[in-house]
């Protein structure tokens, strides 16, 4: 106890505070995010009663990297903006810039694009003017996701591998990871499945090296989803399986959406449709709770899919009318060709080959102005 009071072991309240903030980037890192979360707000209260609004502004800004893992839309959005105050106050561009990417990022997660690509332009702008080539990656990087989504594929690779290449030269492989990482998923989208396995390979090992839990959960989730694009179903399960064990571990309820919706996708390719259909569910619930009207239409489709391949014909099509309606309100093109593609199918198949074969012209013609060639194969592959 007499090493309290001694001067030699003083520690200044500066040098604690760098400490909790380290310690919860640590705890965060490897998934413990409550953990992670506590030492932050402590940190911002000692910061506030001593009027340190640089800290406090900091705490709210590493509080929403936190709650990112997690999924937590809202509050991230919440504590960002309030960042973003409070960093104007104190003319911080540099947290002003990172602030906009996070609030940037809850407008995509929310399915509010034209929002998203406002708050991460102004934040890439920002980054340039300042010389951040760390926070322009990042804008990049979350631009690139945005464009996947709308179906611009090209711009969306342009956008990954500019920031691919600015976090090479800083030598962050988490950075790096998660860049690479962006590119697979787009490649999938496009059914390129050897360059989405390439560049998730590689993305997987530098996820695994710097230890991060989330971002592995997310490459088994892309192994497991270019398995079961390739007929592999055997080790597209064994790879969601252990995504799923991770998401749990760590709490992040958008990864198990989004791992319910492809292993529902292998059960209803196995045949397993009361399986598949619980899996369905799972990612409706969930969904709904993210308040995310993309994933909600996702997470339908398989519904609808499900409901086809039982020849419950009026649920599947009532299922298919709802996600085409929900699809067309925020314009996703990419999302609009597949329900269109699957809604065709599930009617050839019913015998409304008219209704069916029209649908699948539709997809057609959408899968080739967004360039996705692998869809275009499948289509021609029909009978």
């Amino acid at each position: 106890m007499e090493k309290l009071h001694d001067a030699r072991y003083a520690i200044d309240h500066r040098t604690m505070i760098d400490l909790w903030l380290s310690r919860a980037a640590v705890l965060e890192l490897v998934g413990r995010n409550e953990e992670a979360l506590r030492d932050l707000t402590t940190v911002r209260r000692i910061a506030r009663s001593n009027g340190d609004k640089k800290i406090e502004a900091d705490c709210l800004l590493q509080a929403s990297d936190t709650l990112a893992t997690v999924s937590k839309l809202e509050q991230i959005r919440d504590k960002a903006s309030e960042a973003l105050r409070l960093y104007g106050e104190i003319r911080d561009r540099m947290g002003q810039e990172e602030c906009l990417t996070y609030i940037g990022f809850t407008h995509f997660k929310f399915g509010d694009y034209a929002a998203a690509l406002e708050y991460l332009t102004r934040a890439l702008e920002l980054a340039e003017e300042l010389g951040d080539q760390r926070g322009a990656a990042t804008s990049l990087l979350a631009m690139g996701l945005v464009y996947g989504d709308l179906g611009e594929y090209p711009r969306s690779i342009d956008c990954s591998n500019r920031a691919l290449t600015l976090r090479t030269a800083s030598g962050d492989l988490r950075d790096q990871a998660a860049c690479l990482v962006n590119l697979s998923q787009v490649y999938l989208q496009l059914l390129d499945t050897a360059a989405a396995h390439e560049h998730n390979a590689r993305s997987f090992a530098m996820h695994r090296t710097v230890g991060d839990l989330r971002g592995q959960a997310i490459n088994l989730s892309v192994f497991g989803t270019v398995c079961l694009e390739q007929g592999n179903r055997r080790d597209a399960r064994a790879h969601l399986l252990n995504a799923e064990r991770i998401a749990d571990q760590i709490n992040d309820k958008d990864l198990t959406r989004s791992i319910a919706v492809r292993r529902g996708e292998v059960e209803l390719a196995e045949g397993n449709l009361a399986l598949a259909a619980s899996y369905a569910d799972t990612a409706v619930m969930l969904s709904s709770e993210l308040r995310s009207t993309m994933n909600i239409a996702a997470a339908l489709l398989l519904r609808a899919r499900i409901d086809a391949a039982g020849k419950d014909w009026r649920s599947a099509r009532e299922e298919f009318e709802r996600v085409l309606g929900m699809l067309r309100d925020i314009k996703l093109p990419y999302q609009i060709a597949r329900a269109y593609y699957y809604y065709g199918l599930a009617l050839r198949e019913e015998e409304r080959n008219d209704t069916g074969n029209g649908y699948l012209s539709q997809a057609r013609e959408i899968f080739t102005k967004i360039g996705a060639m692998g869809w275009l194969k499948k289509c021609a592959a029909l009978p």
